[in-house]
């Protein structure tokens, strides 16, 4: 048998191969070639080929105005050649910048980043998953993930929308006094968000551009529902309480009262019907010792900055409104985040964001749930703290958001989550980052009764039975479906001891927990044949050895 040193070392190549390939989150059984010309597409500057020795001077090349660094900005796709998806995304990608340069069209430059041929890079921006989209807004050296759609439409869009905030500086508008703020507020009416920087009275002379806060709003700008509207106090009229824009009243007021303090003072607000009125953030926005250090930080070029946690989850949950219609940008966004629930009508028709039968009454519920958690500011920012470190017991969903799905033409939708056309309506709730689903109809029969009784009423049998069966999904008292492999295989070994802590160290990602069981196995099994198995079977033949010797021996006396 081969020498036991040539065995453990086996083990370990192999063991620390299954691990290197964790970002792909899958493995992949053979390399496929791409269906575009990458060097070609370099070569016809349509895309740049950016790689370890050419990304900075490429994308972080800057001109020194007023000590301030300003590049172009970028658009960067980070990809793997066996990646599935990314042989879907990549055409539209490169499609998309040769549309807008072969029209002439200001646009974001585009750029991609082999990882296989680039860890470096890979290991520096923190990649995870492929394929991963960066940009950078020409300010400093600070780099953000892309969190919109990926799709061609998208990239089009956005790219130039990245270019008309490089070139004014932000991708906020001012509308410090009531008639701006009425004219933004009309146009985002139908189908953005608004948020809202607070400026006090007085706050550092630092303008907009090189402000620390602005890189808080350029990180959160990928996200296709939301747009930024800066309300400097100094420019507020005295007459304001007297204003004929009272969502502008209300949004002034929410800041007077806010005890969040942000870089120069700034103040986060949103302005959504996921709420009865304006909230504000009172949280940490960066990473590491920026917050206590604020004053120091004079302008973007100090450091490279990284929202903190807890800001980037309240841009994403409240980027949607209380109800939305289920998109493939909804769901990315909230896989991202862990213990964040969904709820979802999934209906036997269309149905339409002015729908008055069932519609009013998640909105309530979603309002209810998020006035009820934003009760008690500190409390909440704790709990979400405790989530985020990976304490699932101390979890409950600060944030709500009810989304509905025509059950009946998205088959696919409705297959996945294995619900019958017969069931519909019905209300489920989805865990997007676990890929688990609770379905009420199981657990809450009173509302197969209830459910087809038109319009639901707010405060009505249905509002109880939903916000009933919500709470209880939170306190674990109801039992879900994995959807995916993974998850299925997760369930079943998380009762055996020792294996909930690993899933907790690991993040709660399935696949790499299932990836680290089955390789810790496999090494245990090699250990037992090699230090057990093989050496009893060496002692074995050398006995039987032995006997036969004997044995020979006796005969020949």
């Amino acid at each position: 048998m081969p020498p036991l040193f040539i065995k453990l070392g086996f083990i370990v190549v192999f063991s620390l191969h299954i691990l290197s390939s964790w970002p792909t989150l899958s493995l992949p059984t053979a390399h496929a070639a791409l269906p575009i010309d990458v060097e070609g597409d370099a070569q016809g500057h349509s895309v740049v080929l950016l790689d370890t020795e050419t990304f900075d001077a490429q994308v972080f090349s800057h001109n020194h105005v007023d000590g301030v660094h300003f590049g172009k900005p970028w658009l960067i796709i980070f990809f793997a050649a066996w990646c599935g998806h990314c042989r879907v995304v990549l055409p539209q990608f490169v499609n998309a910048s040769r549309l807008l340069s072969q029209n002439g069209i200001p646009h974001a430059s585009f750029g991609m980043v082999d990882a296989v041929k680039s860890r470096e890079l890979v290991a520096r921006f923190k990649i995870r998953s492929y394929p991963t989209l960066l940009y950078t807004t020409g300010k400093g050296n600070n780099c953000h993930v892309f969190q919109g759609s990926r799709n061609f439409e998208r990239f089009v869009s956005f790219s130039i929308h990245l270019q008309k905030a490089a070139d004014t500086g932000s991708f906020a508008e001012v509308v410090s006094d009531p008639e701006r703020f009425l004219s933004a507020q009309k146009r985002w009416r139908d189908s953005r968000v608004p948020m809202y920087i607070y400026l006090p009275p007085k706050s550092s002379g630092t303008s907009s551009v090189l402000s620390v806060w602005n890189v808080a709003v350029d990180a959160a700008s990928s996200m296709e529902n939301i747009r930024f509207g800066i309300v400097h106090g100094d420019a507020i009229p005295s007459d304001w309480k007297s204003s004929r824009v009272p969502s502008y009243i209300a949004v002034v007021k929410a800041a007077m009262q806010c005890r969040g303090r942000g870089p120069d003072g700034a103040l986060l607000i949103v302005d959504s019907d996921a709420y009865t009125k304006p909230h504000c953030y009172e949280g940490p926005w960066f990473e590491g010792d920026v917050e206590t250090n604020i004053d120091k930080i004079n302008d973007i070029n100090d450091s490279i900055l990284t929202l903190h946690p807890l800001i980037d989850r309240f841009f994403t949950l409240n980027g949607f409104r209380a109800v939305e219609e289920a998109s493939p940008t909804l769901f990315f966004a909230l896989r991202r985040i862990k213990n964040q629930l969904l709820g979802v009508l999934v209906t036997n028709g269309p149905i339409s964001p002015t729908d008055n039968n069932m519609l009013p009454v998640l909105r309530e519920v979603v309002r209810k749930r998020n006035e009820a958690a934003s009760a008690t500011p500190s409390s909440r920012l704790r709990i979400i703290h405790s989530c985020h470190l990976g304490h699932p017991s101390g979890c409950i969903t600060a944030q709500s958001i009810v989304t509905y799905v025509d059950g009946s033409t998205q088959v696919a939708w409705r297959e996945h989550y294995k619900l019958k056309l017969d069931e519909l309506p019905t209300f489920i709730v989805i865990d997007a980052h676990l890929e688990k689903v609770y379905k009420m109809g199981t657990h809450a029969l009173h509302f197969e009764t209830i459910k087809h009784t038109l319009p639901w009423r707010l405060g009505g049998q249905q509002q109880a039975v939903i916000e009933t069966f919500i709470e209880s999904v939170e306190r674990g008292e109801v039992s879900g479906e994995r959807m995916t492999i993974a998850g299925k295989i997760s369930d079943w070994l998380l009762p055996l001891p020792g294996m909930d802590y690993v899933h907790t160290v690991l993040g709660f990602e399935d696949s790499l927990f299932v990836l680290v069981v089955l390789s810790l196995a496999f090494f245990v099994i090699v250990l037992v044949v090699v230090f057990v198995v093989d050496p009893l079977v060496t002692r074995l033949a050398e006995s039987s050895s032995k006997r036969e010797a004997i044995a020979v021996a006796k005969k020949q006396d």
